[in-house]
C-alpha cells in the first residue's frame, strides 16, 4: 500500500482508499468498477443486470461507445427486436470516431460489439432460410398425401390447409425480416468506422467479415463492397510495394556511395603515388570505373523498377 496526495486538499491518503478521508473527494473513478462489472454480466448474458450497469456508465461518459452499443443490444436479446437498435449504432460510431484516446483494448472490444449487433441480422437471415425449408419439406409432405389419397379425402384437405396456413405465416415472417435484414447489412457495412479497422486487428479482421456476409444479405451491395475492397485492395499493395522498394534502397544506395568513391579515387592516384607511370595509373583508373560501374548498376535497377514509386515520390515532394 502507497500513500498519495489528495488532489483536492493536498493531505496524504491511502492509494487504495475510494474517498479522501479528510475532505471526501472521489480518488477512484466510478468508471473503474463499473466498466469491469459491465464486461462479466455481457459474458455471464445477463441481459436486464448489463442494461442498468450500461445505463450507470452513461450517466457519468454519455459517450461511451461500448457502453452504448452494448445498451442497445442488452435491448434486442430480451425482445428480439432488432428495429431499434441501429439508431444506437449511429451513436455508438459518432462516440467512437469524436473519441481522441482511444485504446487498442476498447478498440478491439467495440469491434466485437459491432460483430454481435451483425450477428443479429446473420440469426434473422438464417432463421428465415430454415422457415423457408421448413416449409419446403411441408410442401412435399402434402403432395405425397394427395398422391396415395383421395383429393376429398380429410387427410388430404387438412394437410393442405396446414400447408396454406404455414406458408402465408411464412409469407409475413420473409416481409417482415428481409427489408430489415437488408437495411442492417447496409447501415452497419456502410456505417463502419474506418478509424476502427486501421488502429485494431480485431476491427480489421470483423470489418472483412462483416463485407463479405453484407453482399450475402444484401446481393445490392455486391457492387460497392466489390468496388470499396479493390480499392482497398490496391491501397494495400501499393503501401507493400513503397515498403519493399525502401527496403532494397537502404543496400542500394550505399553500393552508390562506393560507385562515388571509385569515380574519385583515379583522381588522388597521382598525389597518393607520384612515382606511378602513366600506364599503371591508366590500369588502376579502367579498374576503378569498372568498379564504379559494378557497384552503380544495383542502384539504378532499382530505381528503373520501381520508377512508378520514384515518379509518386517526386509528385508529391513538389
Amino acid at each position: 500500500m502507497a500513500v498519495i496526495a489528495c488532489p483536492e486538499c493536498g493531505k496524504s491518503v491511502s492509494d487504495k482508499a475510494e474517498n479522501c478521508i479528510h475532505c471526501g473527494y472521489p480518488l477512484i473513478s466510478p468508471l473503474t468498477k463499473l466498466c469491469p462489472k459491465m464486461n462479466q454480466l455481457w459474458k455471464a448474458e445477463q441481459w436486464q443486470e448489463c442494461l442498468n450497469v450500461c445505463n450507470e456508465i452513461l450517466l457519468i461518459d454519455p459517450k461511451n461507445y461500448v457502453a452504448i452499443l452494448r445498451l442497445e443490444l442488452c435491448k434486442v436479446y430480451m425482445n428480439d427486436d432488432l428495429s431499434t437498435a441501429l439508431s444506437g449504432y449511429e451513436k455508438a460510431v459518432k462516440a467512437f470516431n469524436e473519441s481522441t484516446d482511444v485504446s487498442s483494448a476498447d478498440a478491439d472490444r467495440f469491434a466485437l460489439c459491432i460483430r454481435e449487433l451483425f450477428n443479429c441480422a446473420v440469426r434473422n437471415y438464417n432463421k428465415l432460410l430454415e422457415t423457408r425449408e421448413s416449409l419446403g419439406k411441408l410442401r412435399n409432405q402434402v403432395s405425397g398425401y394427395q398422391l396415395f389419397a383421395p383429393l376429398g379425402s380429410t387427410t388430404s384437405v387438412a394437410s393442405n390447409l396446414m400447408y396454406t396456413d404455414a406458408k402465408t405465416k411464412f409469407q409475413k415472417f420473409e416481409a417482415n425480416v428481409t427489408p430489415m435484414v437488408e437495411t442492417w447489412a447496409k447501415t452497419i457495412y456502410q456505417n463502419y468506422p474506418e478509424k476502427l479497422a486501421s488502429i485494431s486487428e480485431v476491427g480489421k479482421k470483423d470489418y472483412e467479415w462483416i463485407a463479405r456476409t453484407a453482399v450475402i444479405l444484401n446481393p445490392a451491395m455486391r457492387p460497392t463492397v466489390e468496388i470499396k475492397h479493390s480499392a482497398i485492395l490496391e491501397q494495400q499493395d501499393w503501401k507493400n510495394r513503397v515498403a519493399e522498394y525502401e527496403r532494397k534502397m537502404e543496400p542500394a544506395r550505399i553500393c552508390l556511395i562506393g560507385a562515388v568513391i571509385f569515380v574519385i579515387l583515379p583522381m588522388l592516384f597521382p598525389m597518393m603515388r607520384p612515382d606511378l607511370d602513366s600506364e599503371t595509373i591508366g590500369i588502376l583508373v579502367l579498374i576503378s570505373l569498372i568498379f564504379s560501374v559494378c557497384f552503380a548498376i544495383p542502384y539504378f535497377y532499382i530505381k528503373t523498377k520501381y520508377k512508378d514509386v520514384v515518379k509518386k515520390d517526386k509528385t508529391e515532394n513538389n
